[in-house]
């Protein structure tokens, strides 16, 4: 019987180890278990936190976004009136060019006619010396005077062309500003 308690005791000595062992593993498996399940809450409170974060800068940049669309459609639509503006006052002012132009053609005309006289009334005083030479002198200075005035009228005649030129040019821009703001009005920023 001894042998048989010492078996016993044996068996229930290996039992006990046994039972010991595998309450440590599950013991250990529960702590690992635990570790983990922390460090996931972890992870998903940061990432709930980053979405969180992420969601209210959108928000921001949104506001901003429609803030500065709204301003930017004003900003357009000042710059399209002024454009309008400038239009207006380059066509008014093409017109005067052309205006100065005609009356550059007359005195052209109006000199040329004052040369012909200079010239004849140089022909009647040859025969008085002081007076020939301050007509001739006369004569030199008009036809100095009759190439400025052409000089003038072809520089006129190019700035209007060039105002005119400019004037299509502002006309392009308007249009272009126009066709720039149109996308804006697509936007429900401006609601």
């Amino acid at each position: 019987m001894g042998s048989d308690q010492t078996a016993s005791s044996q068996v229930a000595q290996a039992i006990e180890n046994a039972m010991l062992s595998m309450s440590q593993e599950l013991q250990r498996r529960e702590e690992m278990h635990l570790r983990t399940q922390r460090k996931m809450s972890r992870v998903v409170v940061f990432a709930v936190l980053m979405v969180l974060w992420l969601a209210i800068g959108v928000a921001l940049l949104t506001w901003s976004l429609r803030q500065d669309m709204g301003r930017m459609g004003e900003v357009m639509g000042a710059m399209a009136e002024e454009v309008s503006g400038m239009t207006g006052a380059l066509g008014d002012m093409q017109a005067g060019i052309a205006k100065i132009d005609v009356s550059m053609a007359r005195m052209v005309s109006q000199t040329e006619s004052i040369d012909v006289s200079i010239t004849s009334v140089s022909e009647s005083v040859a025969v008085m010396p002081g007076m020939a030479e301050s007509v001739q002198n006369m004569q030199q200075h008009l036809s100095g005077l009759n190439e400025g005035v052409v000089f003038l009228n072809r520089n006129i005649a190019q700035m209007s062309q060039q105002v005119g030129r400019l004037n299509s040019s502002v006309g392009a821009m308007g249009y272009d500003v126009n066709q720039m703001s149109g996308p804006m009005r697509m936007f429900p920023f401006n609601r």
